[in-house]
């Protein structure tokens, strides 16, 4: 059995290589927009030259080595 309840949205926000922030996003979206370019290097596979880019983006500093490393596989 399902109980209904109350749910409040306090805000919400985006990063992604559409833009900062929803309405920058969903501009970027209704527009046609992609987020996802080419960025050749040496010796990486083909597939992985197609990549979405987040600009003007700097990680915390106090991140541990082990999340880094998590975050670096997950981006891809």
């Amino acid at each position: 059995m399902v109980k209904e309840r109350d749910v409040v949205i306090t805000g919400m926000g985006l990063l992604s290589p559409l833009g900062i922030g929803v309405e920058e996003n969903w501009g970027n979206v209704k527009s046609l927009k992609t987020g996802i370019g080419h960025y050749p290097q040496d010796g990486m596979p083909r597939l992985m030259q197609y990549m979405g880019k987040v600009s003007d983006f700097d990680a915390e500093k106090d991140v541990s080595h082990k999340l880094m490393a998590q975050m670096k596989f997950l981006n891809r």
